[in-house]
């Protein structure tokens, strides 16, 4: 309650999470069969934009990133009654763990975890190599069941699991859909 108290009623983005949202790490695309909104998270472009801008991969910028796209979702995307849940995938393209930045991604996993577990109806982590599969098995006594029973881990980038809920036309190729991955990510693309 705290912590949805502290949020600002208006997130203000700073330049560091507008670079986050035009650079593809996290964006908003389509919606799966049941009208909820898909959010998509790319650990190859997140691992490079570290290389290249540290100063914008930190646990504050994805955190404040997130909290302007949580308000977003809130407010334009999910309706009361009907609507209120999102669903998650990541492409972690089968890089090793060493190449994410890994204490910026369990601070945002913490901030999900802790304040908006009910929101996340599913999250999908697709092309996940055997040492993300590792890391997992590590981590997953630290993360409670309610929770664990959400993740979805798959070597390849189509699992049936997820292609199921999704009509093609609202899902990229690289997931078993229809749509070419997006080049401009913000404003989010949300079907038609």
């Amino acid at each position: 309650i705290e912590w949805l108290q502290a949020i600002p009623l208006e997130p203000r983005l700073t330049n560091h999470t507008i670079r986050l949202l035009q650079s593809g790490c996290f964006y908003l695309h389509g919606r799966d069969k049941w009208y909820r909104p898909c959010f998509v998270m790319d650990g190859r472009i997140m691992a490079d934009l570290a290389k290249r801008e540290p100063e914008v991969i930190t646990e504050q910028v994805f955190n404040d990133m997130f909290v302007f796209l949580f308000r977003y979702l809130k407010h334009v995307l999910l309706v009361p009654g009907h609507i209120e849940q999102w669903v998650s995938i990541c492409d972690l393209n089968n890089m090793s763990m060493t190449s994410l930045p890994r204490k910026q991604i369990l601070a945002f996993g913490n901030l999900c975890q802790s304040n908006l577990m009910y929101f996340l109806f599913r999250s999908f982590y697709t092309h996940v190599g055997w040492g993300q599969r590792l890391f997992y098995k590590g981590v997953q006594m630290f993360i409670d069941n309610e929770t664990k029973a959400k993740i979805v881990l798959a070597e390849g980038g189509a699992p049936e699991g997820l292609v199921s809920m999704f009509h093609p036309d609202q899902l990229e190729r690289r997931f078993g859909g229809n749509r070419p991955t997006p080049t401009n990510f913000w404003p989010p693309y949300m079907g038609q």
